[in-house]
């Protein structure tokens, strides 16, 4: 990926991260609606490490404020792997249709 796609990764997942973790403690109507934008912002890869930690780290000696922790870094990873792919074979398919273009 490109470094200017690599920094609207980071911007995404800041910013994310930031609305998830502030919006339960912001007390007025913003509060919510910080939560959720940070829910979505984080998507898919939240949904999916969300999963894992419950059904790998649920019932073991891990505690709460560590598979918080565990999941951030997880949702972060899948993120991270997708965006990539995505940015791959969006870059084959420009390449292809560049070199389509020029025959």
């Amino acid at each position: 990926m490109s470094r200017r796609t690599w920094t609207a990764f980071a911007v995404v997942q800041l910013l994310g991260v930031a609305c998830v973790w502030s919006g339960p403690h912001i007390l007025s109507a913003p509060g919510p609606v910080f939560f959720g934008a940070g829910i979505i912002l984080l998507q898919p890869g939240g949904l999916a490490a969300v999963m894992l930690v419950e059904k790998l780290l649920w019932m073991s000696p891990v505690t709460l404020p560590q598979m918080t922790w565990i999941e951030l870094v997880l949702t972060l990873a899948i993120n991270a792997a997708l965006w990539w792919s995505v940015a791959k074979g969006w870059k084959a398919i420009r390449s292809r249709r560049s070199a389509g273009a020029e025959s």
